[in-house]
C-alpha cells in the first residue's frame, strides 16, 4: 500500500508540474513522461522541454519532510518527524536522462542541457547545493525556465530534435513496464554488490569509514569514486 501511495503522490506531482509548465507558452514545447530506449534499457523522463534556450530536463520529487543529500551521494534522505527513508539522488538520475538523450541527439553538447530537479513545497531542502545545478520548489519552476535567456538553439535544431525524439519516444504500456522491470533489475544489481561489499558503481571493495555524522561504507577507489552507503545502527 505504501509503494502504491508513494507511486500516486509522484504522478499528481509530476501533473501538478505538467499543468504548470502549459503556462510556458509557444515558444517553448512541452513533453510530458517521455521513455526513450537507452541501449538495452530505458530511460523515463518526467518532462523534457525543447525551446531556443536548451532543452530542459525536469525531475519532479513530490516529497514533504526535510531532504538531506550531497551531489555525489548515490542515496538522499527524507527526514518526517524522525522517520528517515531513503530516495535515489535526483542529480544523479537527471544526469543520466541527459546521458541517454545524448545517445539519440549525439550531435548536442551537454551545455545545450538545463537539468532541472523540482521538489514540492512541502519539502524542505535542508542541504546547500549550488545555484547552477538548479535544485528547486515548484514554485520557482517557471521563474528558473525564463531566467535562461540566451539563444542556443535555432528553428532548424528544435525541428530536428522533435523529430528525433517524436521517433524516439515509446509511449505504449508494454515499454511502461518494461522500464519498470529494468528499474527493478537494476537495483536488484546493486543490492547484491552491495551486499556482497562491493562498490554499485566501479565494482571495487567497500571499506568502513568513519565521518562527521557517524560511521560509513565508502569506496576504497576513492577519490576517483565517491560513492557512500550510511551504516545502518
Amino acid at each position: 500500500m505504501r509503494l502504491n501511495r508513494a507511486k500516486l503522490l509522484g504522478k499528481w506531482g509530476e501533473k501538478k508540474v505538467s499543468l504548470l509548465l502549459g503556462l510556458l507558452g509557444n515558444g517553448y514545447k512541452v513533453f510530458n513522461d517521455v521513455i526513450i530506449k537507452n541501449g538495452n534499457w530505458t530511460s523515463q523522463i518526467d518532462h523534457l522541454i525543447i525551446s531556443h534556450y536548451g532543452l530542459f530536463v525536469i525531475e519532479t520529487k513530490n516529497y514533504k519532510g526535510w531532504i538531506y543529500g550531497g551531489v555525489d551521494q548515490e542515496q538522499w534522505t527524507q527526514n518526517i518527524w524522525g522517520h528517515k527513508t531513503s530516495l535515489s539522488n535526483p542529480i544523479r538520475q537527471n544526469r543520466g536522462h541527459i546521458m541517454a538523450l545524448k545517445k539519440i541527439l549525439p550531435e548536442y553538447s551537454v551545455n545545450q542541457y538545463k537539468s532541472i530537479i523540482v521538489f514540492s513545497s512541502k519539502a524542505k531542502l535542508k542541504t546547500f547545493l549550488p545555484k547552477e545545478l538548479n535544485v528547486i520548489y515548484t514554485w520557482q519552476l517557471l521563474f528558473r525556465i525564463r531566467s535562461f535567456k540566451e539563444y542556443i538553439l535555432t528553428d532548424e535544431n528544435i525541428k530536428e530534435i522533435t523529430d528525433v525524439l517524436q521517433s524516439q519516444m515509446l509511449t505504449a504500456k508494454e515499454y511502461k513496464k518494461i522500464h519498470v522491470s529494468n528499474v527493478k533489475q537494476i537495483t536488484k544489481r546493486k543490492e547484491n554488490l552491495v551486499q556482497s561489499g562491493k562498490c554499485p558503481r566501479c565494482g571495487r571493495e567497500l571499506v568502513l569509514r568513519k565521518g562527521r555524522y557517524g560511521r560509513f561504507y565508502g569506496c576504497s577507489n576513492y577519490p576517483k569514486c565517491t560513492f557512500t552507503l550510511k551504516k545502518e545502527s
